[in-house]
């Protein structure tokens, strides 16, 4: 099973020897998040029972975040308070910031926590959201390279995925995908050229031109590539070479809408 750790800049990780945020598989656990200020060394809104409340589920959401888990996914929080008779300023922070995504929760009165100005401190466990799958569109132009990279990028931003590997399927048996260089125009054209001349159009040697002389051709050109890719991903971003980027090639000499699945597993 794969772990996955994320830090803050809490002083006390460093000291205690414990990480903000641990991902095991579907099992997302965030530590007692404490309301520290920016600096990581401070204690946000002294005396504000609220506030600080608010401030410790603001962490817990970013820490969620580094790991690809909203806060729609947490099942249950711990809240370690100093004054429970303090409950409702607590309970409303908790209560606007969950909204209708609910979990279960348990409110404690503990003697003091690390810092005598904090007044809370929140535990959080979560279950990582299902390995999401859709089906994204991409229009062509006609015969050529088309650049998917950034439509890939921005779905796994959407996803809020992490580390894992992403399948990209196309739905069509006339284009194909590829990983190919991303810098040099001259590289797309090269393979074009080599394409064409290695299975040109309306060769006599094809019965099938149903949809005119590209059409057994760009079968032929689908068959020679591949129509299915695996690509790593490492925290939310394509583990891409310098000078690599993702294609989908578009085999017909016209404008096509083409299909493609997505899937992402987690690692």
């Amino acid at each position: 099973m794969h772990i996955q750790r994320s830090y803050s800049k809490a002083v006390w990780e460093e000291k205690v020897g414990y990480c903000r945020v641990l991902r095991a598989g579907a099992s997302v656990f965030v530590t007692g998040t404490a309301p520290v200020d920016d600096s990581g060394q401070g204690v946000h809104a002294p005396g504000d029972a609220y506030a600080q409340a608010a401030r410790c589920l603001d962490l817990v959401d970013r820490a969620l975040g580094q790991v690809g888990v909203t806060r729609a996914q947490v099942a249950r929080t711990r809240m370690f308070v100093t004054d429970i008779s303090r409950w409702a300023e607590y309970g409303r922070a908790h209560a606007e910031f969950f909204g209708a995504d609910r979990p279960t929760t348990t409110m404690v009165e503990v003697k003091a926590l690390i810092h005598p100005q904090m007044l809370i401190e929140i535990e959080a466990d979560a279950v990582a959201p299902a390995a999401p799958q859709e089906i994204l569109s991409v229009d062509t132009r006609g015969r050529g390279l088309h650049a998917i990279t950034p439509r890939l990028s921005e779905w796994l931003a959407r996803h809020r995925c992490g580390t894992g590997l992403l399948t990209v399927f196309l739905q069509h048996t006339s284009a194909s995908l590829l990983v190919q260089e991303n810098a040099d125009p001259d590289v797309a054209a090269d393979l074009e050229r080599f394409f064409a001349r290695l299975v040109p159009d309306g060769d006599a040697l094809f019965a099938h031109d149903a949809e005119g002389q590209d059409d057994m051709p760009a079968h032929v050109r689908a068959a020679l590539t591949q129509t299915q890719i695996s690509l790593p991903v490492t925290s939310g971003a394509l583990a891409l070479g310098t000078w690599q980027g993702v294609y989908l090639y578009e085999h017909r000499l016209r404008a096509h809408r083409r299909s493609m699945v997505l899937h992402f597993i987690a690692a």
